[in-house]
């Protein structure tokens, strides 16, 4: 198969596109704790509020 057809194929019909790495930041062992403790918050938000996340797309 021609190479410019894989890439249609791959493009139109399987919507893959080509990219480059990005480097981006590092993870820290402390991020884990506060990224559980924000999606708690978030869920006790929504807990609190049924209409918590349609205000947050104002």
């Amino acid at each position: 198969i021609n190479r410019q057809t894989v890439r249609t194929i791959m493009k139109k019909d399987l919507h893959f596109y080509p990219y480059k790495t990005q480097l981006t930041q590092e993870l820290k062992e402390s991020d884990h704790k506060q990224r559980r403790d924000w999606t708690t918050k978030l869920l006790q938000l929504n807990v609190d509020d049924p209409n918590f996340w349609q205000k947050l797309k104002r």
